[in-house]
């Protein structure tokens, strides 16, 4: 018990102690506090959804669908003369809470907090960060506004203009779906009810085919749900349209299957007036069926869900995909539910349904056709196929039918089963029946027949139809072709047919790839030796049909349709010499027209001993075509070269993607009368019938000086890369602004055709000009306007061709540039040719026409465009932009055109805006740099005695430079500037040189119309102009900021205004403003820059401008040779040195100082010429102060006098309670010599005059009227150190030691230097030591005594 006591005793003793060691802090900082009630009255909110403002909680509701944009501002005060509950500083922090059941959206949806740091967009100082949270429990979202992060200096500021904006929405999650039917949203303290709720239509569509009933049967799933909530809350569908669009091919088949359409299982009568029918308004190859959901349809267990069935029709025959023997059957749904459509899209691809290939056996005797079908597996039930075993192509020889089989596929195994199953045909004539059971697979059906080959190859094509279910009305053709030609047999006889041509390999354009031939190509026809091995009479016919209105086929063609021939020069109708028929000639399949040449002499050259004759095709005693007949000469190979004409209008307008681009010949090989072979030759043709381009402006100048076409080729075509002129550089540099026109280029017929017969047809040539443009004479006479021309047209070539021919090339689809040749062809020689020409009358001249009656050959022709009167009358028209100009050619008759169009840019702005710079970095830097241009858009040449100026009006949400409440603009830096240049060709400003004075002359402001105006220096010339305007307070997210531009000459506004915009998209906004009225801070220096301390100065306000007069005080210039006047209104002022420097001249003359109160900030600005002596730099003065004559080489005999003596300093001072009136400083001792060397001597002096302040106690260094340097004593009374001004980099001042004159034994290291939140004296902390230690001593003497009893 006694050794726990004493330990006890030793514990305290230890503690006792510990109090009597342990430092505490001299001060403590005040913990921030929420200011929110300090901003209230300037507290801004805005909520909107989309462009309607929400505020009354009686009518307003909220769309749970859509995005809450959130816009709060308010003024947090930092002035530290306002009540401490009024204003803000460093850690406290500002709170708003938005409300309720919320969530963030876009970026930040996934968040619970995220942080913006607010910086003023003048200095970039961070006035605070705005901190977003969200409760997740409750979705309860608050903006906290927090200033623990500030900088400094912004607590030396008056206050800030502060705000954010952001998206929120309500979150379905946090509402009651089950006990409540009205939802209540709380927003900024108010309730307000939910309108459209955020639900989800998920809808599905999925198609099963049945093909034994040839529809496919689609299943339409509908969920109608209330979104972001888990489990699922449904929603009725009841009232919820559903439309079905089924799409049609072009078969006829897709549509929708009558009967059929269901909902939750249930068959609805689809004759009844609620299921509408009809047609897509935007696609006339959908079909539209609707029906409105009724609530007896629905599942009342589930009223959210349904389930909608209905079937389409499918067609197995038809149009299949020729490439990839498919075919797409697309059916899309829709939901609308409250106006709002819920999309969906089944489709199903079904491939061709069977197919058949023909084989000939290694003897030629047999062929083995196979048959496949049901390549997808359908269940088909039984399937029927017919097959008519034909002759071969010619008609010669005919099959017999041996037997046949078939097999079905094992899906399993992937194979083919083992077991053939014989199949007997019902045969009537050469038509075949088979019929194959139960159809669940793929089939191969095989049929094999007999045939009596000869030395020529056979050619069979052969047909089957195929059906099930005994529909036959649904039946599928398949073809199939067998073949025993060898091209590489030495023993058969063969027929050929080439046409000389030019191969085109991948040039980047799909189908491209291939031989092509001109509009007139070369013909090789042979036949081998083995073709005419023995002595008769062997032919080769080659039939040209020309005549467009006949089609070229065998079934058109012929005797019994009323046509006959006749021998070339004979009217007489007469035979072959074969005697084969002629329709035997032409193919089954569609031909294409075409003429011979040279009819009197069409062979170039041939094996010799071949002979020719030329027939003419009769029909209504009109010729419509020829045929060329070959006597071949027996026991050698023959060949002949001719020559013909296309003539098929569609392939002579085909491009790279054309379907008709073949040139295609077919020739008949016969025996006697027999025909034997056959042979269809096809090459690919490319059209290039059209080209379109400008020429340059300077081009299009030299071009109407002298219509010297050939000099301007080469401005529409480069010889060296065998190109035309990027359309992309001839748009921004043909027009011409001087004349306001634009020449138009045209290439026709760069292919070549020369349809001197008429056979094609005529050509039309259209022009068509866009908007703003009228043709106008390309040459004028103004005598007499009938003479005008319109156009002119010249004769050419084409530009790209192979080399060392006439052939176009065809590498280069784009390529299609006619060079143009020769004088422009008179109105003679126009109508010579059958070229007329016809433009659009009446006051817009818009289109022109032409017609080649007899298209012979390429042209070339030149329009002029000039720019409406509409917009051409100088000083109408103020705008830039593009004219279309759309050119076509096709044949008269012939649905299709080629076109051809190039867009130029037009400049007739004579002003126009723009801004520097991107969204974020304006956003940022909180200010816009607008730039204004001016180019005349007439020749004044009036010296000037035309007032021209440009009047801008900016948007009441910025703000210009100036001085505030006047009209008086600020020129400092690039506020204003304006260049001299000139325009380009493509409108860029080049040759700037800066104009640097007279600007107030130049730029001045209107305060009541909030216009500036822009004064042209020199009407003829051009200008750059820019300026820059700064963002007014609380200008925030979605905010528009812009200005308006309009020309005025003398008093009348000359086309129309122009306007420039930006958008803000910060997230937040901040903007500090100074306290009144700022500052003006005087340096004093003299000439070599050194600073100048101990200048006296008095600031005094005069009295004008209605200002009174009022005396600002006497400074004066510390080490740093500053001094500083604060709390400055608008106004003038004289500025008087009292005291110069020591060895420095005073300055006699007051100085001049004005300042003036801006849109933005402040400025000061010097009154008069003072020699250089003074410069002012925004609000910093500096002053030059010259040396008297004695200094600084002649300095002054008389020394520096010593300082009085000094007394000891109290120990314990007073605090002061005006830190800005403090008593007399301490005296300090008289240094003297130690006597001691160990014993160092006072290193702590401080200066004569040097005030002394208590540490906590310290005046604000801000204050002007606070002193450069001071003393600051602990609470004993001894020196802590001694501390100067030193300005910051943000203009503001503080305390700092002094190096100068320092502390060497200073026991406590420099803090900064606060005012004193803590205790302000040590004493109680020693009394409490002391009464620590009474209580101690007593308890140890109670303890002694209860151990002595």
């Amino acid at each position: 018990m006694r050794r726990s006591k004493r330990s006890w005793l030793s514990f305290v003793l230890i503690i006792g102690m510990l109090f009597t060691t342990v430092s505490f802090p001299e001060y403590t900082s005040a913990a921030g506090v929420d200011k929110t009630e300090a901003v209230k009255d300037t507290l801004s909110v805005t909520l909107k959804q989309g462009y309607t403002t929400i505020s009354d909680e009686n009518t307003d509701k909220i769309d749970m669908s859509r995005n809450i944009s959130v816009d709060i501002s308010f003024t947090p005060v930092f002035n530290t003369a306002v009540e401490a509950d009024k204003r803000i500083e460093k850690g406290d922090y500002v709170e708003f809470d938005l409300g309720e059941k919320l969530k963030f959206t876009d970026e930040h949806e996934s968040q619970t907090e995220w942080t913006s740091p607010i910086k003023d967009a003048g200095t970039q100082l961070k006035i605070c960060d705005a901190i977003f949270t969200k409760n997740p429990t409750t979705g309860n979202i608050k903006v906290k506004f927090d200033f623990s992060n500030a900088d400094d200096a912004v607590f030396t500021r008056e206050d800030a203009n502060v705000g954010a904006s952001l998206k929120i929405k309500a979150d379905s999650n946090y509402f009651d779906w089950t006990s409540t039917t009205e939802k209540i949203i709380r927003l900024f303290g108010k309730e307000y009810k939910i309108g459209r709720i955020d639900d989800i239509c998920a809808i599905t569509k999925t198609g099963v085919v049945d093909a034994k009933n040839h529809k496919i049967d689609w299943t339409i799933k509908i969920e109608r749900y209330i979104k972001g909530v888990s489990p699922k809350e449904y929603l009725s569908l009841a009232g919820a349209r559903i439309l079905d669009k089924p799409h049609i091919l072009s078969d006829s088949s897709g549509d929708y299957v009558d009967g059929t359409f269901k909902i939750n299982g249930t068959l609805i009568d689809d004759t009844s007036p609620d299921f509408k029918r009809g047609m897509d308004p935007y696609n006339s190859n959908i079909k539209l069926y609707e029906y409105t959901i009724k609530n007896s349809d629905l599942d009342p267990a589930n009223k959210g869900t349904a389930v909608v069935n209905l079937s389409t029709q499918i067609k197995f025959n038809g149009d299949f995909d020729s490439d990839y023997s498919t075919k797409v059957y697309t059916n899309d749904a829709e939901v609308v539910i409250n106006n709002i459509g819920y999309k969906t899209a089944g489709w199903f691809t079904i491939h061709r349904f069977g197919s058949k290939s023909g084989r000939f056996e290694s003897d030629d005797k047999k062929i083995i056709w196979t048959i496949y079908l049901n390549n997808e597996n359908f269940d088909l039930g039984d399937v029927t196929v017919s097959d008519d075993l034909t002759k071969d192509a010619m008609d010669r020889v005919p099959q017999e039918f041996k037997n046949a089989y078939f097999q079905r596929f094992d899906k399993v195994t992937n194979t083919w089963k083992e077991e053939k199953t014989p199949v007997t045909p019902v045969a009537s004539g050469i038509n075949h029946k088979f019929n194959i059971p139960e159809v669940k697979e793929k089939i191969r059906l095989v049929i094999e027949t007999e045939v009596d080959s000869d030395n020529y190859g056979l050619d069979f094509d052969n047909y089957a139809y195929a059906w099930w279910n005994g529909n036959d009305a649904e039946k599928i053709k398949i073809y199939g072709h067998a073949s025993n030609r060898r091209d590489s047999s030495i023993f058969q006889g063969r027929i050929e047919k080439i046409a000389k041509s030019h191969r085109q390999g991948w040039n980047g354009i799909g189908g491209a790839e291939g031989y092509y031939v001109g509009p007139e190509p070369e013909w090789t026809v042979s036949a081998n030796q083995n073709a005419v091995p023995e002595p008769g009479e062997y032919y080769m016919y080659d039939t040209f049909i020309f005549d467009k209105n006949i089609k070229v086929d065998a079934d058109t063609v012929n005797a019994a349709k009323g046509f006959s021939i006749r021998k070339l020069g004979n009217n007489s109708v007469t035979a072959l010499a074969s005697g084969v028929a002629f329709d035997k000639l032409l193919p089954k399949e569609l031909g294409k027209h075409q003429r011979l040449l040279n009819l009197d002499n069409p062979i170039i050259s041939s094996t010799d001993g071949i002979t020719n004759a030329v027939y003419e095709i009769v029909k209504d005693g009109k010729v419509v075509g020829h045929i060329l007949e070959l006597k071949l000469v027996s026991g050698t190979d023959n060949f002949a070269k001719f020559k013909s004409k296309i003539t098929e209008q569609r392939t002579l307008m085909s491009g790279w993607y054309g379907t008709d681009k073949k040139a295609q010949n077919y020739i008949v090989f016969t025996k006697g009368s027999q025909p034997v072979l056959n042979k269809t030759a096809a090459y690919k043709y490319l059209a290039k019938m059209l080209a379109k381009t400008t020429l340059s402006a300077d081009a299009a100048r030299k071009f109407l000086s002298d219509y010297n076409a050939e000099a301007v080729n080469d401005d529409v075509f480069n010889e060296d890369t065998k190109k035309a002129v990027s359309d992309e550089v001839k748009q921004k540099i043909s027009y011409d602004r001087k004349s306001k026109s634009i020449i138009y280029r045209l290439s026709v017929n760069a292919s070549g055709i020369k349809d001197l017969e008429g056979d094609i047809g005529k050509f039309i040539v259209k022009d068509q000009l866009g908007e703003y443009f009228k043709f106008a004479p390309i040459i004028e006479d103004a005598a007499n306007p009938a003479n005008n021309k319109y156009s002119l047209i010249y004769e050419g070539t084409a530009a790209h061709r192979y080399e060392g021919t006439d052939d176009v090339n065809v590498s280069d689809v784009y390529e299609q540039t006619v060079k143009a040749e020769g004088h422009y062809l008179s109105d003679s020689e126009l109508a010579a040719k059958g070229i007329t020409s016809e433009f659009g009358v009446g006051y817009y001249k818009g289109y022109a026409n032409f017609k080649f009656d007899k298209l012979d050959g390429p042209y070339v022709i030149f329009l002029k465009a000039k720019l409406n009167e509409n917009y051409a009358q100088p000083g109408d028209y103020n705008g830039k932009g593009k004219v279309r100009n759309i050119a076509t050619i096709g044949i008269e008759g012939l649905d299709g055109t080629n076109t051809d169009d190039i867009d130029t840019e037009f400049d007739e702005r004579f002003i126009w805006k723009d801004f520097d710079g991107n969204k974020i970095d304006i956003d940022e830097k909180g200010f816009i740099k607008w730039n204004l241009f001016y180019r005349p858009y007439k020749t004044y040449n009036d010296n000037n005695a035309t007032k021209l100026r440009v009047e801008d009006e900016v948007s009441s949400n910025i703000l210009l430079r100036k001085e505030k409440g006047t009209n008086k603009l600020i020129f400092d830096a690039d506020n204003y500037q304006i260049w001299k240049g000139e325009f380009d060709q493509k409108g860029d400003f080049i040759h700037p040189v800066e104009i640097t004075e007279n600007l107030d002359k130049i730029f001045t402001y209107d305060t009541a119309t909030r216009k500036l105006s822009i004064h042209i220096p020199d009407n003829d010339s051009s200008y750059k102009i820019s300026y820059i305007t700064d963002f007014a307070d609380r200008v925030k997210r979605g905010d528009a900021l812009y200005n308006s531009a309009a020309l005025i000459e003398s008093t009348t506004q000359k086309g129309r205004t122009l306007s420039a915009f930006h958008n803000v998209e910060a997230d937040t906004f901040g903007r500090l403003r100074d306290k009144v009225y700022h500052r003006l801070e005087i340096l004093k220096q003299n000439a070599v820059g050194d600073n100048l301390e101990a200048a006296e100065f008095n600031l005094k306000r005069l009295a004008s401008g209605g200002m009174v007069a009022e005396d600002f005080g006497t400074r004066k210039t510390g080490l740093d040779g500053k001094i500083k006047f604060t709390n400055l209104t608008r106004g003038e002022y004289e500025l008087t040195e009292v005291t110069a420097p020591e060895g420095y001249k005073k300055s006699e003359a007051p100085y001049r100082l004005k300042v003036m109160e801006l849109e933005d900030g402040f400025k000061v600005e010097l009154i008069g010429d003072y020699a250089n002596k003074a410069m002012i730099d925004k609000n910093n003065l500096t002053l030059i102060n010259d040396t008297k004559e004695n200094s600084p080489n002649n300095p002054p005999n008389n020394p520096p006098s010593k300082p009085g003596n000094p007394s000891n300093p109290n120990p314990n001072p007073n605090p002061h309670t005006n830190p800005l009136n403090p008593p007399s400083p301490p005296t300090p001792p008289i240094p003297s010599k130690s006597t001691n060397p160990m014993t160092p001597p006072n290193d702590n002096p401080s200066r004569p005059g040097t005030p002394t302040y208590p540490r906590g106690n310290t005046p604000d260094p801000n204050d002007p009227r606070s002193p450069n340097r001071i003393t600051i004593i602990d609470e004993n009374g001894t020196p802590l150190g001694n501390f100067v001004k030193k300005s910051k980099p943000d203009g503001s001042v503080e305390y700092v030691p002094d190096e100068e004159v320092p502390f060497v034994n200073a026991k406590m290291e420099y803090k900064p230097v606060l005012p004193q939140t803590g205790a302000g004296n040590n004493g109680w902390f020693y009394m409490g030591c002391a009464g620590l230690m009474l209580i101690f001593a007593g308890l140890t003497l109670t303890m002694r005594k209860e151990e002595e009893n």
